[in-house]
C-alpha cells in the first residue's frame, strides 16, 4: 500500500529488482522471525528464567561459580551484534542486487540474444552472484566464530561448577546428589542460551531486512493531495501553463523553462521538437506525475496542485510510447481504463480505431492471453491495443507520448483518422516525432531545449519559415526518399 502510494520519481530513481527483493526477501526474514522464532525465543527464555530460579535455589554458591562466564557471553553477543549489522545488511543488499540483474535479464533477454551476449550475462550473474555467495560465507562464518565462543564460555561455566563444587563435596560441604542435580539443571540452563545464540542470527538477519523496509517507509510521496482537494465532477478540458519551470531535481538543468501556453477545451495542441525537448515533461507534469518547480498549470482555471489525484486523473487518460500489457487477455487489459465497461463497450471501441478485426482474427478473439507485457504481441498491435485502454476511459482530456511511433504509416493513418473522430468534444495533448501525426492538431508547439520556440497552426507555422518549417522540410525530404 505504501509503494503504491510513492510518486513516479520514486520507480525512476530505484532498481525494480531492489524493490521486489523488500516485498520478498527481507519481509520473508522478518516473517520468520515474527510468526517462528519469537515464540520460541520467549520459550527459551522462559526455560533460561526457570532454570536459573532452580540453580539458585538448590546451592547459590555453586549458581554464581556458573554464571561468572555470563558476562563473557554478554561481550561476545555484543561483540558479535556490531559486526552482524554491517554484515546481514551487505547481505541483504547483495541479495537485492541479484534480484535486479536477474529480473533486468530476463526483461532485456531479447537484446542479449539479438547480440549475442549470453556468455558476458552469464559472466556478469556469476559476478553479482559470487560477491553474494561471499557475503553469505562472511555471515555463516561470522556466526560460527559467536556459537563457538558461546559453547566454549558455556564448557568453562561447567568446568568451574564440577572444580568448585567438587571441592566442596570432599569437603563435606556439599552432597554428591546435589552437585549432580545441579549439573543436569545447568545443562539444561545452556541449552536454552546455546538455542538463543542461534536465533540471535536469524534476529540479525530480520533486523537487517527490518531496517531496509523501514527505509521504504522513510520514503514519502512526492506528490499528494491537497490539504483541502478539489473534486472535479466534470471537466470541460481548458489546459493554461503560466510562467512553469521544471527540474527532475535542483542539480539537474531545467527541462521546461517559461512555458506559457493555452488550450482550448476540446482542440488538439501538439508537441514537436527533438529529442530530450522536454515534450515527455510537459505530458508528465499536467498529469501530475510531477510538480512544477515554479508557475503553474490550471484545468478550467483551476490549480491542478489544488485537484485531488484520484479526480484529476480519472478525468484523463495517457498513452506511453510504450504500449505496456498486464498479463491477462486482450479485453482485460482494455477494460483496465475502466473496469465496468462492457463488451460490447469494448467492441464498439475498438471499431472506432479499427482493430477489432484484428483482434478478432485472433485464435480466441478478445479473450486472446497477451501475456506478460504483452509478449504475443508486436509492438504495434501492444500500442493499438493501450490506445483502445484509452478511450474506453471516456476521458475529458487524452495525453499522447509518441503513442503511434510504433505504428506503420498506413496503420498510423487509419488510426489518426479514428482517433481524430474519438476526440471531438475531448481536448487532447500529444507529443510527436513524425510531423504527419501532428499536422492536423488545432496547435503546434515546437519545443527546444525546454522553452516553446513557435506556436501556431501548421500553415501559420510553415509561412512563418521559422523553425517548424525547417522541421517540415527535413521531414518531407525523408518522406520523399522513403517512398522513392
Amino acid at each position: 500500500k505504501h509503494m503504491a502510494s510513492l510518486s513516479l520519481g520514486f520507480f525512476e530513481r530505484e532498481r525494480s529488482g531492489r524493490l521486489v527483493a523488500r516485498v520478498t526477501n527481507d519481509a520473508e526474514a522478518v516473517e520468520k522471525l515474527v510468526t517462528d522464532e519469537l515464540v520460541r525465543i520467549l520459550a527459551e527464555f522462559t526455560f533460561l528464567a526457570g532454570a536459573a530460579a532452580i540453580l539458585f535455589f538448590l546451592d547459590v554458591r555453586l549458581a554464581a561459580a556458573a554464571f561468572s562466564v555470563i558476562p563473557f557471553i554478554v561481550l561476545a553477543t555484543f561483540a558479535f551484534q556490531k559486526k552482524a549489522r554491517s554484515f546481514y545488511q551487505d547481505l541483504r543488499e547483495r541479495v537485492a542486487t541479484v534480484l535486479s540483474f536477474f529480473q533486468e535479464t530476463l526483461r532485456g533477454v531479447h537484446v542479449v540474444r539479438a547480440f549475442a551476449q549470453e556468455r558476458t550475462s552469464s559472466r556478469q550473474f556469476e559476478e553479482v552472484n559470487d560477491a553474494w555467495g561471499t557475503a553469505k560465507i562472511g555471515t555463516l562464518r561470522l556466526s560460527a566464530e559467536y556459537f563457538a565462543r558461546v559453547d566454549l564460555l558455556s564448557s568453562f561455566g561447567t568446568a568451574t561448577v564440577l572444580v568448585y563444587g567438587g571441592s566442596r563435596v570432599l569437603n563435606g560441604e556439599l552432597s554428591i546428589g546435589k552437585l549432580f542435580a545441579f549439573i543436569v539443571f545447568l545443562a539444561l540452563f545452556f541449552d536454552p542460551l546455546h538455542h538463543l545464540s542461534e536465533r540471535y542470527t536469524t534476529f540479525q538477519s530480520a533486523m537487517a531486512g527490518l531496517a531496509r523496509i523501514a527505509q521504504l517507509f522513510q520514503v514519502e510521496p512526492e506528490i499528494v493531495d491537497h490539504d483541502n482537494p478539489v473534486t472535479l465532477n466534470k471537466v470541460q478540458g481548458n489546459i493554461a501553463f503560466q510562467g512553469t519551470d521544471f527540474r527532475y531535481n535542483r542539480a539537474a538543468p531545467f527541462a521546461l523553462q517559461n512555458v506559457n501556453i493555452d488550450v482550448m477545451a476540446g482542440t488538439t495542441l501538439a508537441l514537436v521538437g527533438p529529442t530530450g525537448a522536454g515534450k515527455s515533461t510537459f505530458v508528465k507534469l499536467l498529469a501530475r506525475f510531477y510538480d512544477v518547480s515554479k508557475g503553474s498549470i490550471l484545468i478550467d482555471g483551476l490549480d491542478i496542485r489544488r485537484i485531488s489525484l484520484q479526480s484529476l486523473r480519472s478525468h484523463m487518460a495517457l498513452v506511453p510510447q510504450e504500449g505496456f500489457l498486464f498479463g491477462g487477455t486482450i479485453a482485460d487489459n482494455i477494460r483496465f481504463g475502466n473496469p465496468h465497461a462492457s463488451d460490447s463497450q469494448i467492441e464498439q471501441v475498438c471499431m472506432k480505431l479499427g482493430i477489432d478485426e484484428f483482434i478478432r482474427g485472433l485464435t480466441e478473439g478478445y479473450e486472446t492471453q497477451v501475456r506478460e507485457r504483452g509478449a504475443r504481441l508486436a509492438a504495434g498491435e501492444r500500442q493499438l491495443i493501450a490506445l483502445a485502454r484509452a478511450l474506453i476511459a471516456d476521458p475529458s482530456i487524452i495525453l499522447l507520448d509518441e503513442a503511434t511511433s510504433s505504428l506503420d504509416s498506413a496503420t498510423e493513418a487509419r488510426v489518426q483518422q479514428a482517433f481524430r473522430a474519438a476526440l471531438v468534444g475531448r481536448t487532447c495533448v500529444v507529443s510527436a516525432h513524425r510531423l504527419s501525426t501532428v499536422m492536423h492538431a488545432d496547435k503546434i508547439a515546437v519545443v527546444e531545449q525546454g522553452r516553446i520556440v513557435e506556436a501556431g497552426t501548421h500553415s501559420e507555422l510553415v509561412s512563418k519559415q521559422g523553425r517548424y518549417a525547417d522541421l517540415y522540410g527535413s521531414w518531407l525530404s525523408g518522406a520523399t526518399a522513403t517512398r522513392v
